[in-house]
């Protein structure tokens, strides 16, 4: 029989990270782990929207990720739509 869940107990967000030792040989950490800053970074012009989600911990970074989105094709790459699609 599994775990059970208790679904009114509230969730720790965690991320992955490069941070291990011996203590975390995972690299899970809880977003609200004291000295983790969280920074972003957005880019937003006519072709693509990007944001990069960059953690650091005490001046490392420990995880980045990245979520773009294109808004038109690149251009030369036109004739590549056809075979995603």
């Amino acid at each position: 029989m599994g775990q059970i869940i208790d679904l009114c107990e509230p969730v720790m967000e965690q991320i992955t990270t490069t941070h291990t030792s011996l203590d975390n040989p995972t690299g899970l950490m809880a977003v609200d782990t004291p000295g983790l800053v969280k920074k972003e970074i957005v880019t937003d012009n006519e072709n693509e929207h990007t944001v990069a989600t960059e953690y650091w911990l005490h001046g490392e970074r420990v995880h980045r990720s990245v979520n773009m989105k294109l808004k038109k094709w690149p251009e030369g790459m036109e004739g590549f739509g056809a075979a995603f699609s």
